[in-house]
């Protein structure tokens, strides 16, 4: 227990710095700091619910005419947000707020038990844990978005079928899918996690033990069931089945090559987003033998799938890749604690001044 209460003394700290730091940036001393860029479209989809609208409604991108639409987010999020609001009469930013503790706490500590759980080794779970809450850019975890809850739920997910808890499972993965569009796609890694834990590591083996037990689907089979009926309701509400999609237009995103985007750098957050991607794409390289196949396919897909989407991957979305945290986290438990403690100080450092472009509503915070 001393390790797990040290992981949430640290995140409420961080916390309390992003307070402080914000306001001698010359902000307010207010948990407002943590509301910015998509943070307002989840409140109106919160305290407003869903309208119906007509499919030409859903986004352009065009010189002059730009129109977003909130089809575009997810709903598990702004819903539970947005029924906490209800009940308690309180405003966004108090629920958002108690939610981005209790989501951002949760995750860290399921992220050290299912670290400790895998690798049997405590002091390297302890290390990914400071490092997944320090890391540069890990400032999102604690905003008022969705990665806190998405990485809570993926890990979970992965907790319960290293537990072999595949009921639990599929709750968590319907959850997953309707927190984030990438969610569907998490399910690949899950399913070959889950027959590296039961069929070992013979890919050759796999579809022949799969053709056999089919019933080993259904845990799977129900999320995507779920996702298709959240797709149902949009077709109802905007007349488009996918309107999550269709409304990305709205951010001018649009299915591409996955190395488009970054060719298509032209200032220096691109020129910084595609060196940031790069770089773990080397590591994620350097490190692909020592990696089961469920960790290298969650990583990849994760990296491609904003690129497809005219986006290069930025911090943003390495920051769920939780898979280097626990890379980092084993190189640092090889050292000594004086050397540790100076790395992460340094982290932190580099953590609150990416922070600094969440404050200014900068781009490079999007």
């Amino acid at each position: 227990m001393k390790k797990e209460f040290l992981i949430v003394i640290t995140a409420i700290i961080v916390k309390l710095l992003y307070l402080l730091f914000a306001y001698s940036s010359g902000k307010d001393f207010n948990i407002s700091v943590f509301k910015n860029n998509d943070s307002y479209w989840y409140e109106t989809i919160a305290v407003n619910g869903h309208q119906k609208i007509t499919p030409d409604q859903l986004g352009k991108c065009e010189e002059g005419n730009i129109e977003q639409s909130y089809y575009a987010f997810f709903p598990l999020y702004p819903l539970i947000v947005g029924l906490t609001i209800k009940v308690t009469g309180l405003t966004f930013n108090t629920i958002a707020f108690v939610y981005s503790i209790i989501f951002s706490i949760a995750l860290f500590l399921i992220f050290f038990k299912f670290t400790r759980k895998v690798s049997g080794n405590e002091q390297m779970a302890f290390h990914s844990s400071l490092l997944l809450i320090l890391l540069p850019f890990h400032y999102y975890f604690s905003v008022f978005y969705t990665e806190s809850l998405f990485l809570f739920l993926l890990i979970a997910s992965f907790y319960s079928i290293e537990l072999k808890k595949m009921k639990l499972f599929s709750v968590l993965a319907i959850l997953l899918v309707l927190v984030r569009p990438n969610g569907l796609f998490m399910l690949i890694p899950l399913f070959i996690y889950y027959l590296e834990k039961n069929h070992g590591n013979k890919v050759t083996e796999w579809f022949k033990i799969t053709l056999k037990r089919p019933l080993s689907l259904m845990f799977f089979v129900i999320p995507v069931l779920f996702f298709i009926m959240y797709c149902v309701y949009l077709g109802w509400m905007t007349g488009d089945f996918f309107a999550y999609k269709t409304a990305q237009a709205g951010w001018c995103r649009e299915t591409v090559w996955p190395w488009v985007p970054i060719f298509r750098s032209s200032n220096w957050m691109d020129y910084f987003n595609s060196a940031y991607l790069i770089g773990f794409m080397i590591i994620s390289t350097i490190y692909l033998k020592k990696m089961p196949l469920s960790y290298i396919s969650f990583i990849w897909i994760s990296l491609l799938l904003p690129l497809t989407a005219n986006s290069i991957t930025s911090p943003r979305f390495i920051s769920v890749i939780f898979v280097f945290s626990i890379i980092f986290g084993e190189l640092l438990s090889k050292n000594k604690a004086v050397a540790n403690i100076t790395i992460y100080i340094l982290l932190f450092l580099a953590q609150l001044a990416s922070f600094h472009f969440w404050l200014i509503s900068s781009p490079f915070s999007y």
